[in-house]
């Protein structure tokens, strides 16, 4: 029974992997700066699937914020690029963070595009910067507990 169970749950984990077309974090020293982009580029072969994709925010518990907005700006083969304003809710209005994780480090994730159909084929890049504001002051100028941030694509079942 108990080898039914780890085999089963092995299948499983390689049956999952079959639906990523990308996956990648970038690990931020220092404090996610203003002025500082985080690019991710990867090819596509496949435009017959539909596809969605997510954002992923790794940060500590001494995030002194509920949300995180970030503009993520895309470029397809062609070069055009399209630019939108995403907020991550980071917390509830109680303070419970949305995340999960052990210790000082929670993982964040959230669903970015829900229906992508990539119609050319060839090397498309995601750029994300970090867009925080205080109200109607300027950026703030570094985020030092976000840790890392990263980007999933996925086939849509």
């Amino acid at each position: 029974m108990r080898q039914g169970v780890i085999v089963l749950a092995v299948f499983s984990l390689l049956s999952c992997t079959n639906n990523f077309l990308f996956k990648a974090d970038k690990e931020i020293k220092d404090g996610w700066h203003a002025d500082s982009t985080i690019v991710f580029q990867f090819n596509i072969s496949d435009t017959t699937n539909v596809f969605y994709s997510e954002i992923n925010i790794r940060h500590t518990i001494s995030y002194p914020f509920q949300n995180l907005f970030v503009f993520i700006h895309n470029t397809n083969p062609l070069g055009q690029t399209t630019t939108d304003t995403v907020e991550c809710v980071l917390a509830n209005k109680m303070g419970k963070w949305k995340a999960k994780g052990i210790g000082d480090i929670l993982d964040f994730t959230q669903t970015y595009k829900d229906s992508i159909v990539f119609k050319t084929k060839g090397k498309y890049k995601i750029a994300i910067e970090q867009a925080m504001r205080h109200g109607e002051l300027p950026a703030i100028k570094s985020l030092e507990e976000i840790i890392s941030v990263g980007v999933c694509i996925k086939k849509k079942n």
